[in-house]
């Protein structure tokens, strides 16, 4: 009678079982790698939105100062939004300390002297946007991007 009783549970073998553990690595080995590089590519946008934040701040802060008759080797602005101090070079915002006051919302990046670094990128170091001055008066700030970290 005992046997009879245990013929009649119904459930799972213990193949169907490791069947479905496998089937679940496989997806799992496919899909990690793709997460993963999908992070990456994501990080990179975000860094070349970054970038366009940048000049845009330096064509606005530009901008001002032109209207201002402040394009000079050296100048300042008041911040619209923060009322901070803009230093300027040649109209755009200076390296060290103007273009982080012009920048209104830097969240998710590290600013440190002209440098933003993408936080939680995988090498942060290796995953930043370089805001570089104006050079002259026709020379006009360029924004470098490293992004072989991201």
């Amino acid at each position: 009678m005992l046997t009879r009783k245990l013929r009649n549970e119904k459930g799972f073998t213990l193949i169907e079982i490791i069947a479905v553990l496998v089937i679940l690595g496989i997806l799992a080995a496919v899909a990690i790698p793709k997460y993963l590089a999908l992070s990456s590519e994501a990080n990179k946008t975000v860094l070349n939105g970054m970038k366009g934040s940048l000049m845009g701040a330096a064509s606005m802060a530009y901008g001002k100062a032109a209207l201002l008759n402040r394009t000079g080797a050296t100048g300042t602005l008041s911040a619209a939004e923060s009322g901070a101090i803009i230093n300027l070079v040649y109209g755009y915002p200076s390296k060290a300390s103007g273009i982080g006051a012009a920048m209104s919302d830097i969240s998710g990046f590290t600013h440190s002297g002209g440098v933003f670094t993408k936080d939680g990128a995988t090498t942060p170091a290796n995953c930043s946007a370089t805001y570089n001055e104006a050079t002259g008066i026709n020379n006009p700030p360029t924004v470098t991007l490293v992004i072989t970290g991201c």
